[in-house]
């Protein structure tokens, strides 16, 4: 298995047919072309050279960010030779294939609670909750949210890590500040 970083125009890649993601693959493209454009490409597109008379690479691993690109391209904020960091595989198609199938499968997202912290962390350096929304492509209700949830009680947030309670319980502690009385409603009551 050899495999070479390239930067690649985005005007010559496209979405190889050997991609195993097939459903809901342009989920959340606006949400990720936010970030990237506020952040830059934090993962490099893994590709392969595809057959035909003109050099073209297909995107095995990537799709989301390939089309968060071309969305950023098309909207005139970066350009359509755009260099893409790719990681180029040289693999036959077998492999190429369960490449493809790794890469989407060993994603997990964050938990909620390591969301909702970061989130305060990020307003406790400086930033407004509009300024998170804009970068993340969400919305500044949704922020709102996520840092109520931070303002729970420790000790339930612990108990939330653990899965020993819902986000639905979570969110019902932000109806106050009080962390005793949060922690008074969770823990001493009977069951």
């Amino acid at each position: 298995m050899q495999s070479t970083i390239i930067n690649i125009p985005l005007s010559r890649l496209e979405r190889s047919p050997l991609n195993m993601r097939k459903t809901a693959k342009l989920a959340d493209i606006p949400q990720l072309a936010a970030d990237i454009e506020a952040k830059g490409l934090l993962e490099n597109l893994v590709v392969h050279k595809l057959d035909g008379k003109r050099t073209v690479y297909g995107v095995l691993a990537g799709s989301r960010r390939f089309a968060a690109l071309k969305r950023l391209a098309g909207q005139g904020k970066i350009a359509t030779d755009f260099p893409v960091p790719c990681l180029l595989k040289n693999d036959d198609e077998a492999a190429l294939t369960e490449i493809s199938l790794s890469e989407n499968f060993q994603h997990v997202p964050p938990h909620p609670a390591d969301q909702f912290e970061a989130f305060a962390k990020l307003v406790g350096d400086g930033l407004k909750t509009s300024d998170i929304a804009s970068r993340f492509g969400i919305t500044k209700a949704f922020v709102e949210q996520r840092l109520k949830l931070a303002a729970v009680s420790p000790r339930l947030l612990a108990e939330y890590r653990k899965d020993r309670m819902t986000l639905e319980h979570m969110m019902a502690f932000t109806i106050t500040d009080d962390h005793a009385l949060q922690e008074e409603g969770w823990f001493d009551q009977p069951y």
